[in-house]
């Protein structure tokens, strides 16, 4: 069984529309400081396992999982942003955000997703 990070990977390296914009620069945790932009970085946030009476019965798993989708303008990560957000098919956003990187003057659209495995 894959997890719900190598699953997003699978659905954001797989669209035509996010590697338009991307190519292959789709990382978990964080880039390397000489990642061009635009790119997309992410990482599990939280998981939480639901068990059954019977403990040892697990039911699912509630995963978050924080997908950063930076740029050198906020048109772009917005652009990405909507690319990614097209491209889960699973799972939903329930959060998204836009700022700025003050040491690297970068822009990020940051989205939460949710998904159950």
């Amino acid at each position: 069984m894959t997890s719900p990070q190598q699953d997003l990977y699978s659905l954001l390296s797989n669209d035509s529309a996010v590697t338009a914009l991307v190519g292959t620069r789709i990382t978990p945790d964080v880039a390397s400081q000489n990642t061009a932009v635009p790119y997309i970085s992410y990482f599990a946030d939280s998981t939480v396992n639901l068990n059954a009476v019977d403990t040892s019965v697990k039911i699912g798993a509630n995963t978050s999982i924080q997908i950063d989708c930076w740029s050198d303008s906020p048109d772009t990560s917005n652009a990405v942003a909507d690319a990614v957000e097209a491209a889960l098919t699973t799972g939903d956003i329930v959060y998204r955000r836009d700022d700025r990187d003050p040491e690297t003057e970068t822009f990020r659209t940051l989205l939460d997703w949710k998904v159950w495995k």
